[in-house]
């Protein structure tokens, strides 16, 4: 184990920060880790400790719990960082081994979460992606079924381009939608 003596005060300051995002979304940790919140809360006193600066309330996992589902996506994103940064560069800083088990089940969890969340939005992106295309072959050839003499008329060489960028055009704005009512960047559609 290494003391918090020998951080940098930037690193205190970040790992500061980290601590308290953890602290202040501690109604989304799931059951069980209630006692991940106190531990957080006395490393949270060490780091204020060693930065003089003055010490807060306890922290406690209170009577609030909500479901990580209840998080939007740049929360979970905020949180899960933040127990990231905590378990990628500040465990050996850490003087409770309980402290260090729980913020590694909770990191596995809240990656897990990150998954799932992606997997749906995958399957959501691609069912879209099937029906507006589906549409968009449906309207390609842009004739109408109303009456004999125009289910023969072949359409103009100029419709299928602008059909083509239209329904390009609709499956763009389509995804966009569906990427803002999830909440989720625009980044995970570029590796589908």
């Amino acid at each position: 184990m290494r003391y918090l003596t020998d951080l940098p005060i930037a690193d205190l300051r970040t790992a500061g920060d980290a601590i308290e995002t953890l602290i202040d979304f501690r109604a989304y940790t799931p059951p069980g880790y209630g006692f991940l919140i106190t531990l957080a809360g006395k490393f949270r006193d060490d780091i204020r400790d060693v930065l003089e600066m003055p010490l807060l309330e306890h922290a406690y996992r209170g009577h609030e719990v909500k479901s990580l589902d209840d998080l939007a996506a740049e929360e979970l994103d905020h949180l899960d960082k933040a127990v990231d940064v905590l378990v990628g560069r500040f465990i050996p800083f850490m003087d409770d081994p309980e402290l260090v088990i729980q913020l590694g089940a909770l990191h596995e969890h809240l990656r897990a979460e990150t998954a799932r969340r992606e997997a749906v939005l995958r399957e959501e992106a691609t069912a879209l992606r099937t029906t507006t295309s589906r549409s968009c072959r449906r309207n390609r050839t842009g004739r109408r079924k109303s009456s004999p003499s125009a289910s023969r008329a072949s359409p103009p060489r100029t419709a299928w381009p602008r059909r083509s960028a239209r329904c390009a055009c609709l499956l763009t704005a389509a995804v966009a939608v569906l990427l803002r009512r999830q909440g989720i960047k625009a980044g995970i559609v570029r590796k589908l």
